[in-house]
């Protein structure tokens, strides 16, 4: 039996997209949204399945602000792949668009998956910040209530979620608690985003 051989034209198809595909990741890392945008779309014109060029092609919407493309083309992925890596960036336009429930349908979804901490640690940032657009500090604080308090070395994803709370603390007024960790979040990583410089404003 002769082996079915991958016709040149399939061959050469798929290099194209290959080469459009590393230019589009070059774009995308150095801030170029609009130009990835572009070869994506190319190489999704020769490839439509392409999961990879899908996944990037909607961060690179949620980069520009283009909630609602994001969130279609990200749902693909996410249906497509079964991966739910990028649920997060998902839940975040969400909450772009002041859709609060539907961020609150992908936190629940997180938090009764098998998505990996860092994942569902995401969700949780965004959940939390939703309420806290609402002014519902309360309940933004709760989301973190069983947060540890303390690590002697914590991840960057236990660092971001302290931020977090730390803002929220000081949004609701409640000045100590939010000088207090900023200050302990700055013990540990100083160049998470202003942290150094929100501790000394609260001292």
């Amino acid at each position: 039996m002769q082996k079915i051989k991958s016709s040149s034209k399939d061959g050469k198809r798929d290099a194209i997209a290959a080469s459009k595909m590393k230019i589009a990741a070059i774009a995308y890392e150095k801030d170029r949204y609009g130009d990835a945008v572009k070869y994506l779309n190319e190489v999704l014109k020769i490839d439509s399945e392409n999961l990879d060029a899908m996944e990037l092609l909607g961060l690179c919407y949620y980069r520009q602000g283009n909630w609602v493309q994001a969130i279609d083309i990200l749902e693909e992925f996410t249906q497509k792949s079964g991966s739910l890596n990028q649920l997060p960036v998902v839940a975040d336009c969400f909450r772009g668009l002041g859709y609060i429930n539907q961020v609150k349908r992908i936190y629940k979804r997180l938090s009764s998956s098998r998505a990996s901490k860092e994942v569902i640690a995401e969700g949780r940032i965004i959940m939390a910040s939703a309420l806290g657009d609402q002014e519902r500090y309360s309940q933004a604080i709760e989301i973190f209530s069983k947060l540890p308090k303390t690590s002697k070395s914590p991840s960057e994803s236990l660092l971001r979620q302290w931020y977090v709370l730390a803002d929220l603390y000081e949004k609701s007024g409640d000045i100590p608690r939010a000088r207090d960790l900023f200050t302990k979040i700055a013990n540990h990583d100083p160049e998470l985003a202003d942290v150094a410089e929100r501790a000394v404003a609260l001292s």
